[in-house]
Order: structure tokens, then sequence, then C-alpha cells
């Protein structure tokens, strides 16, 4: 989006923070092929940055005989919303798992390298449900 749309979600985000509450992100900004983790923006980290909210990862995975099926729910290139539920509602059913990771501190890190390290532990709870 262009900067001012961004600056006006960050202090959305930074007002919504002060106020004690949570809010929730996909930092890849974008749908993929579900096959791999896209980098993390680090942009509507800023008022966690700025201001020293911790950030906690959370990985959503979709499984299916203990294999990750993330791309069975993808978004096929140029299919709706609409389309893309009723596609993975006829689909054969899949376990979602939910790992949440120990939230970190913004202090001392810039967005991009905060962005990065939630972006490996994302990666990594992929592979390890995977492994296990």
């Amino acid at each position: 989006g262009s900067t001012s749309s961004q600056e006006s979600v960050v202090g959305a985000l930074a007002q919504k923070l002060s106020e004690g509450g949570s809010v929730a992100i996909f930092p890849e900004g974008r749908t993929s092929t579900g096959k791999e983790v896209l980098p993390f923006h680090g942009r509507l980290l800023k008022a966690a940055v700025e201001n020293d909210y911790p950030v906690q990862a959370v990985a959503i995975g979709f499984y299916r005989d203990g294999q990750l099926r993330n791309h069975e729910v993808a978004f096929a290139p140029g299919e709706s919303f609409v389309a893309n539920f009723f596609r993975i509602l006829g689909a054969p059913a899949l376990d979602v798992g939910v790992i949440c990771m120990p939230a970190m501190r913004a202090a001392g890190r810039g967005r991009r390298e905060l962005a990065a390290l939630a972006r490996d532990q994302v990666v990594n709870a992929l592979d390890h449900r995977c492994a296990t």
C-alpha cells in the first residue's frame, strides 16, 4: 500500500496496543502457494519496536497424516475468497496446528530484525511439527 496508508495502519495498531489491546498481523503481506513461508515485512512492527511492545509469532499449519499440507489451502492464482472457501470445504479433512512461540521483546531490535526472527520461529515450528 501507499506510505500514508501504512502510517494510518501503524497509528491504529499503536493506539490499540497503548490501550492494552492485542493485534494480529499477517506479515507476509500476500498469499503464496503455501509451499514455503514468504519473507515477513517489518513495516507493521513499527509500533512494537518504537514502544517496546512484545511480539509473539504464531505458526499455523494444515496437516494430513502428519504431513504439512498448507499448499492445499493456499489461494490458487486468481482465486477469490469465496471460491477458495468452497474448495477447502469440499476437500478431504485437514488438521490445523496453531503453534504459539514465546513473546519477544522488541527493545533494541529493528523492524527487519524482529520480522526475520519471527519468520525463523515460524519456519522452525512448522519444520519441527512435520518431523515429529
